[in-house]
């Protein structure tokens, strides 16, 4: 069976009421369909990518939410070896399945209690990572940031970033030539880095 894709037609000139509304119904469309939801932020290599999904990641409360990442993502959360090790070591060895010699923890996870995370602080990597989801492409073929639209923080989420970046656009291409404004912002920077 072949994955559905969705192509995004974003217009950052619309008015914000209207670029809003059409981002908005785009975002209800993909949770309709149960796709991932593209974020208009490109993946490069190294350190960069980290920085913007910490962004990212600082914009979801999991405060409220019923785990539904930890009760039906999937059957199985692969767990590297690395990973496995460790929370072997610390949870004991039940504490994972081992299926083809390969690690993994059983879904809904077993280190779910009373609807919240036992191990947060020692949670294995791709629950730091959650919703980020692969799957998404820009109209160049890039890889794009993407959230798993099943994650109830993700529609939120996604809404601010693509505000965030409308307004962000908007204001830096009202003042680009505005000369005055970039001098001052390069001595700011000058006296900064003296």
């Amino acid at each position: 069976m072949a994955k559905e894709e969705l192509a995004w037609d974003i217009n950052w000139e619309l008015p914000r009421e209207e670029f809003q509304a059409h981002v908005r119904s785009m975002i209800d469309l993909v949770v309709e369909r149960q796709l991932v939801i593209a974020l208009p932020i490109p993946m490069v290599p190294g350190i960069l990518s980290a920085a913007l999904m910490s962004l990212v990641c600082s914009q979801i409360d999991c405060g409220g939410c019923n785990a539904i990442c930890c009760k039906e993502n999937t059957k199985r959360l692969y767990i590297p070896p690395s990973e496995a090790e460790r929370l072997s070591n610390k949870y004991g060895k039940d504490a994972l399945e081992v299926f083809c010699g390969a690690s993994y923890i059983h879904m809904p996870c077993a280190f779910l209690k009373h609807g919240k995370c036992s191990i947060y602080e020692d949670r294995p990597s791709s629950c730091v990572l959650y919703p980020f989801h692969p799957g998404a492409t820009n109209s160049n073929g890039d890889v794009i940031l993407a959230l798993d639209s099943r994650c109830p923080e993700a529609r939120r989420v996604s809404m601010r970033v693509y505000t965030g970046l409308w307004e962000i656009q908007t204001k830096v291409s009202s003042i680009q030539f505005d000369r005055a404004v970039v001098e001052a912002a390069a001595k700011i920077l000058e006296r900064r880095k003296g």
